[in-house]
């Protein structure tokens, strides 16, 4: 195995431990939405007054949480794929078609990066804050950006990898055909 071999694996194993600790971020604001909203729920009707923040913090966590589990998902490949022709495809295409999948996505993510960063920025020398609870907005408009510059070095890494894996002949994992199994039950 080739030096550029063992650097990828270890680059792949890397972002899996981050996409694992940004999910544990996800969850924490999972958590964070559901104390919330069960003591905003408490304190309505028992005490007779609501928590004011509650809308816009459990947005706020809400953003977290979309934004946080991405990485995690793709270095798990529990991303959505779209297979409907390209399970029909044979070995080699398919694997060259999900390199450029990973092309187009990784391209568009440059482009989500570059116009969410700006908006996170002009928020940022507006001193833009929340309405009812004056929470600054730039910090949680920050992280979509950084979320999808973390993913976007992912999907390139694993690009690289792929790119590698097929010009040494090595079958991708996620290309190889499927052996004849009987279809799974639905409970």
């Amino acid at each position: 195995m080739s030096r550029l071999f063992i650097l990828v694996d270890r680059a792949e194993r890397s972002i899996a431990v981050i996409g694992r600790l940004m999910m544990y971020a996800s969850c924490a604001a999972v958590v964070g939405i559901v104390v919330l909203l069960a003591g905003s729920s408490l304190r309505r009707y028992v005490l007779g007054t609501p928590i004011t923040m509650t809308e816009e913090m459990t947005g706020l966590l809400f953003v977290a949480t979309s934004c946080c589990c991405l990485v995690h998902g793709f270095s798990q490949n529990q991303h959505i794929r779209l297979i409907l022709l390209w399970q029909h495809l044979p070995p080699p295409w398919r694997q060259w078609m999900e390199i450029l999948g990973q092309a187009v996505a990784l391209a568009t993510i440059v482009i989500f990066v570059r116009e969410t960063y700006a908006f996170a920025e002009f928020s940022y020398e507006l001193g833009s804050r929340t309405d009812m609870t004056n929470i600054l907005m730039w910090p949680w408009m920050a992280l979509i950006p950084a979320s999808l510059a973390v993913l976007g070095v992912a999907i390139a890494i694993r690009t690289v990898g792929n790119v590698l894996r097929v010009s040494s002949g090595i079958m991708m994992p996620s290309t190889a055909p499927e052996p004849d199994a009987p279809p799974r039950e639905l409970l």
